[in-house]
């Protein structure tokens, strides 16, 4: 199932009234958000929106393990960025069309055909996961 602009069941969240919206396909051709892989720290920021604003990380709830986090800007409580921590050694191998999110580092707009592709599909299945797994 894929997710794209939808308001996600907030139900299990303690915060009333979360929203986490995900970009759509016009969000991604026309440039805005961000892409930041940290190969030292193998962590990839992906920011939605101009630039990166002050926000919480919450982890979605995978079985293996928590690896991706939305990013819940503060004070404005809505979805400002996805953030994922073992970006090679263990989300790529899950979810192989991201590897071109990796090719990304200081913070740069999508602006190939190619980025903005994987960058399509890893909002979907961001999407996917919070659906299937929750949010804490």
């Amino acid at each position: 199932m894929a997710v794209n602009r939808v308001a996600l069941d907030t139900e299990r969240d303690d915060r009333p009234g979360l929203a986490l919206v995900l970009p759509v396909d016009e969000d991604v051709n026309d440039g805005s958000g961000w892409v930041d892989y940290d190969p030292v720290a193998d962590e990839l920021m992906v920011y939605i929106g101009p630039a990166p604003v002050p926000a919480v990380s919450r982890a979605i709830e995978t079985p293996e393990r928590d690896y991706v986090y939305v990013r819940i800007g503060a004070p404005i409580n809505r979805l400002v960025g996805i953030q994922v921590d073992g970006f090679r050694a263990w989300a790529v191998k899950r979810h192989p069309k991201w590897a071109e999110l990796g090719q990304m580092t200081g913070g740069v707009p999508p602006v190939g055909k190619r980025q903005r592709a994987a960058l399509r599909a890893f909002y979907r299945d961001v999407g996917d996961l919070v659906v299937r797994f929750g949010v804490r």
